[in-house]
């Protein structure tokens, strides 16, 4: 277990300020990626993704930061600096704060990212062209080349770049080591570039979160296992580690809470929390990981409040019209994720103390069933959700097939968007519905239509089923 995630599973219980946020908390692409900027999702001028936090930092700092944990030590980063970054095969690069980054990890032909970049901008989408993307890259190789020590304001005034520049052209490389043959080559660096954006403003404590939150879910969450547990060990990791730790610990303050918020802050918030949530589920505390979501979620109600969206709606009445519920761009980038996890880990609770299902909760004062039911509905019909729909239908938390045509459409939405986002066993779903409403229909001719609709839906099925079962 890395120590970011041992410190979710002990530090909330050291400190009054993880007592208070979670007292707050209400009854809160997965991606594995950063995303890139989006109208809906700013960050300090960007987001990252479904796909990529808890309270702790190094020992020796300011005791008004927040709580503390010994598994974080300074001499432990100046003797593990030198760790490898990862599965890539370009030698790891020294990365210190304000220092250059190592000319080595830099294409010998420059043009050989082109592909990448192109497949990356069609994929995600960029704010940065193809040309001013190489034009980051090529000028801070140039940096590393001269091995000149810049600081944001000397980047943006020399060189034109700014940590958003560098952090958008590292999030489009690190869509390339998951999507692309190959992509792996491009791993350190991807890692290179977030660190060096992250850290560049060169004042101590001031960094650019979208960047240290981006690398934390990288190798915190998307690539957590051994075989970069190294990388967990160096310095590069660690340095990000405590800023996210540090970032947690500023927010959980009750007078950081009561400041008038931008939007940017919020999202930003929001993400850090969710990504609290993700560490702590990756490690098995379920419920931590549901206070995080939960924190999360009370972010993302700020964000709506803040946006002029409308008040906070009532979740017992959204969830007994779920047809109100309509698709929207996620309010900050992990939205989903958080919005998932939160549904299905609380619903499990309830669901295990034997509470009534959402079908029953919904004429009960049962705030926990209701928040859990928001929550998935929200995941599948509002933002697209394919494994929320998946775990309301196969939960029987939907209502079942019924000769009201509205009903049968709710749920035939969640099931449509599982299919659309590959989720396994949807289209058997959808096609042992198909064939169970011919018997709903009266007509015979649309009778037998609706059976030519269920036999391609059976044969879509038993295709997916022999996709799977191929040896």
């Amino acid at each position: 277990m890395s120590s970011i995630s041992r410190s979710i599973i002990a530090a909330p219980k050291a400190g009054r300020a993880a007592a208070r946020l979670y007292g707050q908390a209400p009854a809160a692409t997965g991606g594995m990626m950063a995303q890139l900027p989006s109208s809906s999702c700013t960050c300090g001028g960007s987001s990252f993704s479904a796909l990529l936090l808890p309270l702790q930092t190094r020992r020796g700092a300011s005791r008004k930061s927040g709580p503390r944990s010994p598994t974080v030590r300074r001499n432990e980063r100046q003797q593990q600096s030198s760790a490898s970054l990862g599965p890539s095969p370009n030698p790891p690069p020294d990365l210190r704060r304000g220092g250059t980054i190592a000319e080595s990890v830099f294409p010998n032909d420059m043009t050989t990212v082109i592909p990448v970049l192109d497949v990356a901008i069609e994929g995600l989408g960029s704010s940065l062209t193809r040309d001013e993307c190489l034009e980051v890259l090529v000028n801070v190789r140039q940096i590393s080349r001269d091995k000149v020590q810049v600081t944001e304001a000397s980047l943006l005034r020399d060189y034109n770049i700014t940590p958003y520049k560098m952090h958008t052209v590292a999030t489009l490389l690190y869509f390339a080591i998951s999507n692309m043959p190959g992509g792996s080559q491009w791993t350190a660096l991807t890692a290179s570039m977030m660190h060096y954006a992250a850290t560049v403003a060169g004042a101590p404590g001031r960094v650019y979160m979208p960047s240290v939150l981006s690398i934390v879910h990288m190798y915190g969450v998307f690539m957590s296992s051994e075989s970069t547990a190294t990388v967990r060990k160096s310095f590069f990791f660690q340095n990000a580690e405590e800023q996210f730790l540090n970032y947690l610990a500023k927010e959980n303050k009750a007078e950081t809470n009561s400041k008038v918020r931008s939007d940017a802050d919020l999202v930003t918030k929001a993400n850090a929390f969710t990504l609290a949530g993700m560490l702590a589920e990756t490690s098995g505390e379920l419920s931590r990981a549901l206070r995080w979501y939960k924190a999360a979620w009370e972010v993302g109600w700020e964000i709506k409040a803040l946006r002029g969206e409308g008040p906070r709606e009532d979740a017992a009445t959204l969830i007994s019209e779920t047809k109100n519920i309509i698709p929207r761009k996620p309010r900050w980038d992990w939205e989903q994720r958080c919005l998932e996890s939160l549904g299905k880990l609380q619903m499990d609770e309830v669901l295990a103390a034997g509470k009534p299902t959402p079908s029953a909760a919904q004429n009960e004062e049962d705030a926990r069933s209701n928040d859990a039911l928001l929550a998935l509905w929200t995941a599948g019909l509002a933002l697209g959700s394919g494994d929320a729909g998946m775990y309301l239908v196969t939960k029987g938390l939907t209502p079942g097939l019924s000769p009201r045509k509205e009903e049968n459409d709710v749920v035939d939405s969640l099931l449509q968007r599982a299919v659309m986002r590959g989720t396994p066993g949807a289209v058997e779903l959808v096609a042992k519905r198909e064939a169970d409403k011919v018997q709903l229909i009266e007509d015979k001719d649309e009778a037998a239509f609706q059976g030519l609709l269920a036999k391609e839906w059976q044969l879509m099925a038993d295709a997916s089923d022999a996709t799977r079962t191929a040896p």
